[in-house]
């Protein structure tokens, strides 16, 4: 048999379980090898806990000849750094997204990954579960006809994040459209294409400070003089609001969850009078991305989301903020004011 890819995760917050090591646990061909964290102790007591063998400090990681894979879960701020130091340390990197926190910090990451050998992926899990390659040959088939406008939406419930989360830190590139709105970035561009302009968006911002979106809206044009309204948000009730609708043609399609399908991702197509509806599979999206990751290490298979790609997406969301009158994150401007 094929030694498993040994991966190493920088970072020990609550994504790491639901991304990694559930994952790694129904991917054989991976293993969790090492854990970082700033704190040795903090890392060796998540490894003891969690059954990874070594336990050390970020750098310690990115120099360790055993690691094949770097997981990178820290703050958005701290992507683009660690991205690069593992590229260049001839890593391969899955990073959470956003990749960064900025276009130009994107760009770099896309020429550091450009230039290494290894395989750089950009951890939107759910293009690879086989609910959004169905929603894709749908539209691929052109059963809606051509797409004429689409509303897409991911709103997180407020009370899922304490005013103290990482999401609601300026400096850390925290934002309502850092969190929720890069997934729905990333879903409007593989089916619209890419975007031309940002015609108008709308900040509601934190009271604790007015550089952080809890909640954005915005028109965006996209090729072929379509339109779409984004809505990405901390600031919804007691359930999560994550539909997409695309109107074409000759009908409609609405897809709930398609970010993240295991939460009971479904369709529905509307066609002349007549609905038709189907669901997802359940099996976590994480899974599905560790299996791809897996294809492009071993296989050479083209990355999906691959830093050009995240690139193409954070100058999206760089001109969204900058419709919005908010500064970029990772621009520690004293002089910004919310006037």
């Amino acid at each position: 048999m094929t030694t498993p890819l040994r991966i190493g995760t920088l970072g020990t917050g609550s994504i790491v379980a639901r991304a990694l090591l559930g994952p790694a646990s129904e991917v054989p061909e991976v293993t969790v090898a090492a854990v970082a964290s700033r704190s040795p102790e903090k890392a060796r007591s998540y490894a003891d806990t969690h059954g990874i063998a070594k336990a050390c400090r970020y750098d310690e990681l990115i120099a360790d000849p055993d690691i094949d894979i770097v997981y990178i879960a820290l703050p958005n701020s701290m992507h683009a750094e660690w991205s690069i130091r593992a590229l260049k340390a001839g890593k391969h990197v899955l990073c959470e997204k956003p990749m960064t926190s900025n276009l130009a910090q994107a760009n770099e990451v896309a020429a550091a990954a450009g230039r290494s050998r290894g395989v750089y992926m950009e951890a939107f899990h759910f293009p690879y579960h086989p609910f959004a390659k169905r929603v894709r040959d749908i539209l691929d088939t052109r059963a809606i006809g051509r797409i004429l406008s689409a509303d897409a939406q991911f709103q997180i419930p407020a009370r899922a994040f304490t005013p103290t989360n990482i999401r609601f830190n300026f400096e850390l590139a925290g934002g309502a459209m850092m969190d929720a709105g890069c997934y729905v970035v990333q879903a409007l561009r593989s089916m619209l294409g890419e975007s031309r302009q940002v015609l108008d968006a709308v900040a509601t911002v934190d009271r604790a400070d007015p550089r952080v979106d809890t909640g954005m809206r915005a028109t965006v044009e996209f090729e072929g003089d379509r339109r779409a309204t984004l809505c990405a948000s901390f600031l919804a009730g007691e359930k999560a609001a994550v539909d997409i609708t695309l109107r074409g043609e000759s009908g409609q399609l609405t897809i709930s969850s398609l970010y993240v399908p295991q939460w009971g991702g479904a369709l529905r197509l509307e066609l002349a009078g007549r609905t038709y509806s189907e669901a997802a599979e359940p099996t976590p999206s994480y899974v599905f991305q560790l299996r791809e990751l897996v294809r492009c290490v071993r296989d050479g298979a083209p990355v999906l989301t691959s830093a050009a790609n995240g690139a193409v997406n954070m100058s999206l969301i760089d001109a969204i903020y900058q419709k919005a009158g908010l500064p970029l994150r990772g621009d520690s401007d004293p002089g910004f004011s919310a006037s």
